[in-house]
């Protein structure tokens, strides 16, 4: 009866490690702010919906704005699986903010009910005053992280008939790093370039897949003009001090307070001695 119960209870170890590493937080934003941006207070309502099967924890959201603008970090708290919450706040621009259109990165920092921290970037839109169109444009090419950093690339292209001088930032998740963050570059007309980029993980999931983007910006008569692109980064496998993939940690943990347990048991189990005639 007593090995009986002790399968048992391994079964459910193994059983609630499984699910654990099957289990997911997928939050989908949906944000819904003014059209043009002017003026000291611009609300925006900013709603979560969780389409994973695990609750969301310590849920943040951060508008990481161009120089000149300035809002509040929201606070959500929990969210559960299928569950949609919505905040408000507002953006606010300064008098030293150009005119015309750029881009802010959305970052959503959540955590599981191990309270493993996760994040995710999206591109918003900002148009201040006066929308304006861009000339110049842009790509990052796709990343797979094998080990601690890889090499990636990115084009910047003049599709204008005068010169700009451009700047190219990377916006990411907290999760990754890039190296350079911001290249600058002064294009001819009808110029393309190409500069390298090293993506490294600080602490990224294994098996998991990033978005990050950047954007390219140049100021023209006053105004900015911007345009943005998108990449993925897949963290294949991560060749750190942890030689172990996440996705084993629950079961090592489990295999390791059995074997304490067994040990523990027989160093207590009496030993038996023969009687003598």
């Amino acid at each position: 009866m007593e090995k009986r119960n002790w399968v048992m209870v391994l079964a459910a170890l193994l059983i609630l490690s499984a699910s654990a590493s099957a289990r997911n937080i997928k939050l989908e934003p949906s944000l819904t702010y003014p059209e043009i941006i002017s003026g000291d207070s611009n609300a925006f309502q900013l709603t979560l919906t969780n389409n994973g099967d695990e609750i969301a924890y310590d849920v943040r959201a951060t508008l990481l704005l161009p120089d000149g603008f300035k809002s509040n970090t929201v606070y959500y708290r929990t969210i559960s699986p299928g569950e949609n919450k919505t905040a408000a706040s507002a953006v606010q621009a300064l008098e030293s903010a150009y005119p015309g259109t750029d881009y802010a990165g959305l970052l959503l920092n959540y955590a599981d009910a191990n309270r493993y921290p996760f994040s995710s970037i999206y591109p918003v839109l900002i148009n201040h005053k006066t929308p304006t169109t861009s000339r110049v444009i842009g790509g990052i090419e796709k990343v797979s992280l094998e080990s601690a950093s890889a090499q990636s690339k990115v084009t910047i292209s003049n599709r204008d008939s005068k010169e700009h001088n451009v700047t190219l930032t990377i916006i990411l998740p907290d999760e990754l790093s890039a190296e350079p963050s911001r290249i600058q570059a002064t294009l001819a007309p009808g110029e393309e370039i190409q500069r390298p980029l090293t993506i490294s993980t600080k602490g990224a999931l294994e098996g998991s897949t990033y978005v990050i983007f950047g954007k390219i910006t140049y100021v023209e008569d006053g105004q900015i003009h911007a345009s943005a692109t998108r990449a993925e980064v897949k963290i294949t496998g991560t060749k750190q001090d942890n030689p172990l993939p996440n996705n084993l940690l629950p079961i090592a943990a489990v295999v390791a307070i059995l074997a304490a347990i067994i040990y523990y048991r027989l160093r207590k189990k009496p030993r038996h001695t023969r009687k003598r005639n």
